[in-house]
């Protein structure tokens, strides 16, 4: 794209869209709203990786309870894991019925915790997924409207895609294949 004459940004550092040509992070433009408005009157091509939906699905007041059922009460194990993700600042865990001890070992020597999340803790669970994804939506309005009021909507492409969908303790697992490795049918690899 560089070589066609965009301007190529990326979010959360050059090396994933450096195969398309891009040498400036959104970071150094000054967010992706700024780096609309420097980006304006060339051809340009932004890349944003979106981490609202990703493991520990951080959902901020009000939308981290929003999306609860009415009359559920959050178990006190959910409440567990969410303290450890405020003490962790993630929310990568396994499945001790799942992985294998010895994985276990290897995984929780790095950042990774052994915890059990519950069908109880589902909703919970699903509400900050939830919570996460009109986080996102939001966001995206605020670059719509930005396109809008800088006269450029009408001309730009915006393509929306994932790069994996996520588990939320359907078989007991939370994440996606290379964050729960229960190796289980629906496995990305």
């Amino acid at each position: 794209l560089k070589r066609k004459g965009y301007q190529v940004v990326g979010k959360y550092g050059q090396n994933i869209c450096q195969p398309l040509g891009c040498t400036i992070g959104i970071r150094e433009k000054g967010g992706i709203l700024k780096a609309l408005e420097e980006c304006k009157d060339k051809k340009f091509f932004i890349m944003d990786m979106a981490y609202h939906t990703h493991i520990a699905y951080q959902a901020k007041p009000p939308y981290d309870t929003m999306f609860l059922p009415e009359g559920y009460k959050v178990t006190d194990n959910f409440r567990k894991y969410e303290q450890m993700v405020k003490e962790t600042g993630h929310g990568y865990i396994l499945n001790p019925k799942l992985v294998s001890k010895k994985y276990q070992e290897a995984k929780t020597a790095t950042l990774w915790k052994v915890f059990t999340l519950s069908k109880e803790d589902r909703p919970a669970m699903m509400a900050r997924y939830d919570g996460a994804l009109r986080m996102l939506d939001m966001e995206i309005e605020t670059y719509v409207k930005k396109l809008e009021e800088l006269g450029i909507l009408d001309d730009t492409l915006i393509i929306i895609t994932s790069d994996h969908g996520e588990e939320i303790l359907e078989r007991g697992s939370l994440g996606h294949a290379s964050c729960s490795m229960a190796g289980t049918l629906y496995e990305e690899n």
